[in-house]
């Protein structure tokens, strides 16, 4: 199938298929981030304080 060099072209096939399907299983990755961080402080987890336009800003655990 590929005369590259014995066993590399095959390596290749992997990698690829490996990467397709590491990118389809994190496709919602970002939404589930903002769903932990969303339920860490509305159980009190994380400290926070939300500014003039309505945004959320996380803070250390030593500021207030």
């Amino acid at each position: 199938m590929f005369d590259i060099v014995p066993g590399v072209g095959w390596l290749l096939l992997a990698y690829a298929v490996g990467t397709a399907y590491g990118w389809w299983v994190n496709r919602s990755g970002a939404e589930v981030i903002e769903k932990t961080i969303d339920n860490l402080i509305e159980n009190g987890y994380l400290k926070h304080r939300k500014d003039a336009k309505g945004d959320i800003e996380i803070l250390k655990y030593n500021e207030e």
